[in-house]
C-alpha cells in the first residue's frame, strides 16, 4: 500500500484542474487551425474560463456517480449522454442516435462510427485520474468505461495512455517514468502505438518542435484533425520539448493546430498535476476561479468553482478507492462538512459481475446493470437484412448477493420473429448465466433501421421487471455502374438494371466506377435537416428533383457541424426519393448518407425507408 499526503493530493488535484481550465481557454480560439499559429497569450479573455466539453462532460460524470452509486459502469454513464448532454459533435452524436435506439456500451461507441478514433474520450480522462491517483490500474479500468461509450480501439487505447500518465503523476514527475507507464497500457502495435514511439524518437533526435510535427503529420496524416492519434503525438511532442515551462509547452501545443482546446487542455493537466506551481498567475488571473459548462449541458448541478468541484471529486474518490480497493491510501484526510453522515450508495458488492473484461466484443450491449445485469451480444452483421435470422446471445449475472431464479419472455416488434421467445435461468450469488435465440427480421417492403425494440421480461421469485435493446435493420439501397452528366435528377429509368442492396450501416462500399444510388425516405412530421452526402469520390445528391448537394469529394469528414459539404433542407412530411451520383477517380471507395436535425445536429433515427420500386 503506497500512501499520497492529502495535502498534497489536494495540491495537484488543483492544478490538474487548473492546468485543464488553462489549456482549453487558451487553445479554443485557435480549434481545428491545421496551420502553425504563433501563440503566446489568451486572445479575447472574457474575465472567465471558456466552457469545454474537456471538462464539461468530467463534471457531467461526477453528478453521475454521486447520483447512481458505485460501482461505476458504462450503463449508467450511458444515461447521462442521453439526458444530460444536449452536444453531438462527431463520435458524440453517434454515441447519442446509438444509445436512443437501445444500442448500449460498448456496442454505441463501435456500431455505424466513423469517429472512434476521435480526442472525445482521450480529453475527459483527468476525472478518473483523480479518482485513482497514484494507481493506473485502477484509473484505466474506470476510464475504459468512460470511453467505449462513444469510441473503439484508439480511441479507446488513447484514453488508457492519457488516463495512466496522469494517474502516474500524483505520484511520480519523471516524464520517462509517466512514459513508460502510458506505454504500457497500449497494444503492442497499432497506428497510435507506433506514432507516439516515433514522436519520442524524434523529440530526441530533434530540438525543433515543427520539425517534429512535420514529421507526425508526414507519416500519420488523416483528414480528420480531430484525430486521436495526430493529437495526442503533439502533446507528447510539446510536453518533451517544452521543457518544464508550463507557458511554453503549453503554446507549442496550440501553435501546432488540429484539436487545439483538447491538445492544450489535456497537456495543462498534466503539468499542474506535476507541477502546480509551475503555473503562473499570468495564467489564472484573467480567468479566475469559476466553474463554467458549456450551453449544451443539462439538468447537471455542478459545484460553482474549480476549487469546490475539486473538493466533490476528493470525497467521491475516498469512496471509490475504498470500494475497488486501491493500493493508494490518502493519509491526513480532512472531512468535508457538506458531506457529513452521507455515504454514497453502494448496490453491487463487487463488480466482477458487470466489470470490462480485458478482451471485450464491441458487438455488446449492456442493456442493464441492476437489478440484474443483462448483456446482449450481436451477431457479426449487427443489423439485419429483410428475412434474415441474426444469432444473439443474452449474458446474465447477479449482483443481488443471493441466488435468484425466473423466467424471461421475449418479445419483438410485430412482423419480427424470435425463436425461443422464452426461457428460464438459475443464477448464484454473483453467478452467470446466458441464452442463445434468434431473431429474424420482417421481409417487408418498409423498415426502419432502429427503434425496433427487443423487451426482455424478467418474472423471478424476488422481482419483476423488463429491459429493452434494438434490432438494427439495413438501409434498402439501390445501385447501378453508370455515367451520369448534369445536375438534373436521373429518372427512374436509369435503374431499370440496378443492384438491390442492403446496407447494415450509413456507410458504405463504392465499386470502382461511376454509380447512381437510390432509395425511398419516409418523414413523419416536417423537418429542417442538415443533410450529408459524402465520398472519397466527387458527389451529387437530390432530394425528390432537388440538387442539395454538389461537391468534388474533397472532404470525407462525417460530421454534420462541421462539414463543408453539408446542406439545409426542409423535409416535409411523407415519402421522398434521394439520389446520389458518386463519380469515378479509378478506385474504390466509400459513401455516407445521413440527415440531422438543422440546429442540435442531431441524428434523425425516426425515419422510414423502403426500396425503389421500378
Amino acid at each position: 500500500m503506497r500512501e499520497l499526503s492529502y495535502h498534497d493530493y489536494m495540491k495537484k488535484l488543483l492544478g490538474c484542474y487548473t492546468g485543464k481550465a488553462v489549456g482549453g481557454t487558451l487553445g479554443m480560439p485557435y480549434e481545428g487551425v491545421l496551420r502553425v499559429s504563433d501563440v503566446t497569450y489568451y486572445d479575447g479573455i472574457t474575465g472567465k474560463m471558456a466552457g469545454n466539453d474537456d471538462l464539461d462532460l468530467q463534471v457531467v460524470w461526477l453528478e453521475n456517480i454521486l447520483r447512481c452509486g458505485l460501482p461505476i459502469n458504462r450503463r449508467t454513464l450511458a444515461d447521462s449522454w442521453e439526458k444530460a448532454v444536449a452536444c453531438a459533435p462527431d463520435e458524440y452524436g453517434v454515441c447519442r442516435k446509438n444509445i436512443r435506439c437501445k444500442l448500449f456500451p460498448p456496442l454505441s461507441g463501435y456500431y455505424d462510427n466513423k469517429f472512434g478514433a476521435g480526442m472525445g474520450a482521450a480529453i475527459r480522462t483527468e476525472i478518473w485520474a483523480a479518482l485513482c491517483p497514484g494507481d493506473p490500474d485502477l484509473a484505466v479500468k474506470l476510464t475504459k468505461e468512460d470511453a467505449i461509450c462513444d469510441h473503439f480501439d484508439d480511441g479507446v487505447h488513447a484514453s488508457a495512455f492519457i488516463a495512466a500518465i496522469e494517474s502516474a503523476a500524483y505520484m511520480e514527475s519523471d516524464k520517462n517514468k509517466l512514459l513508460e507507464t502510458g506505454f504500457s497500457f497500449l497494444p503492442d502495435k497499432g497506428r497510435l502505438t507506433e506514432a507516439l514511439r516515433d514522436t519520442v524518437k524524434w523529440c530526441e533526435q530533434e530540438k525543433d518542435y515543427l520539425a517534429v510535427r512535420k514529421k507526425i503529420l508526414d507519416k500519420y496524416y488523416v483528414e480528420n484533425w480531430t484525430d486521436v492519434t495526430i493529437n495526442l503525438s503533439f502533446i507528447v511532442t510539446a510536453w518533451l520539448l517544452g521543457g518544464d515551462d508550463f507557458s511554453r509547452s503549453l503554446c507549442m501545443a496550440v501553435n501546432m493546430g488540429y484539436d487545439t482546446d483538447c491538445t492544450a487542455a489535456t497537456l495543462g493537466a498534466i503539468m499542474g498535476t506535476i507541477n502546480p506551481e509551475g503555473i503562473d498567475k499570468k495564467w489564472t488571473e484573467p480567468i479566475g476561479n469559476e466553474l463554467v459548462l458549456s450551453s449544451c449541458i443539462l439538468a447537471t448541478h455542478e459545484a460553482p468553482t474549480i476549487q469546490r468541484f475539486c473538493q466533490q471529486v476528493a470525497w467521491v474518490g475516498s469512496q471509490v478507492r475504498d470500494y475497488y480497493k486501491s493500493n493508494v491510501k490518502i493519509t491526513g484526510i480532512k472531512d468535508d462538512k457538506s458531506y457529513k453522515n452521507s455515504k454514497m450508495l453502494v448496490w453491487a458488492k463487487n463488480d466482477r459481475n458487470i466489470s470490462l473484461e480485458e478482451r471485450f466484443d464491441y458487438r455488446d450491449s449492456l442493456i442493464s446493470v441492476k437489478p440484474l445485469t443483462v448483456n446482449l451480444t450481436y451477431p457479426e452483421s449487427i443489423a439485419l437484412a429483410p428475412g434474415e435470422s441474426g444469432l444473439f446471445m443474452v449474458k446474465l449475472s447477479n449482483p443481488t448477493g443471493k441466488p435468484v431464479e425466473g423466467h424471461v419472455v421475449l418479445k419483438v416488434p410485430e412482423y419480427f420473429e424470435v425463436s425461443p421467445g422464452e426461457f428460464d435461468f438459475k443464477i448464484d450469488e454473483n453467478g452467470f448465466a446466458s441464452h442463445e435465440f434468434a431473431v429474424t427480421a420482417p421481409n417487408s417492403e418498409i423498415r426502419r433501421n432502429s427503434l425496433n425494440l427487443l423487451d426482455f421480461n424478467f418474472e423471478t421469485d424476488q422481482f419483476v421487471f423488463t429491459v429493452s435493446a434494438g434490432i438494427v435493420t439495413t438501409y434498402p439501397w439501390r445501385r447501378v455502374k453508370k455515367e451520369y452528366t448534369g445536375n438534373t435528377c436521373p429518372t427512374l429509368d436509369c435503374f431499370a438494371v440496378s443492384e438491390e442492396i442492403h446496407v447494415p450501416s450509413s456507410y458504405q462500399h463504392v465499386p470502382a466506377g461511376e454509380h447512381l444510388y437510390t432509395i425511398e425516405v419516409k418523414a413523419h412530421a416536417d423537418v429542417r435537416t442538415t443533410i450529408l452526402a459524402q465520398s472519397t469520390r466527387p458527389v451529387k445528391a437530390w432530394i425528390d428533383d432537388d440538387l442539395v448537394i454538389c461537391h468534388n469529394g474533397d472532404e470525407y469528414i462525417m460530421a454534420f457541424h462541421r462539414s463543408k459539404n453539408s446542406a439545409s433542407y426542409f423535409i416535409k412530411a411523407g415519402w421522398h426519393r434521394v439520389t446520389i451520383w458518386v463519380g469515378d477517380n479509378g478506385r474504390e471507395g466509400e459513401l455516407f448518407f445521413g440527415m440531422a436535425r438543422e440546429l442540435e445536429h442531431e441524428w434523425l433515427n425516426e425515419f422510414e425507408y423502403r426500396m425503389v420500386r421500378i
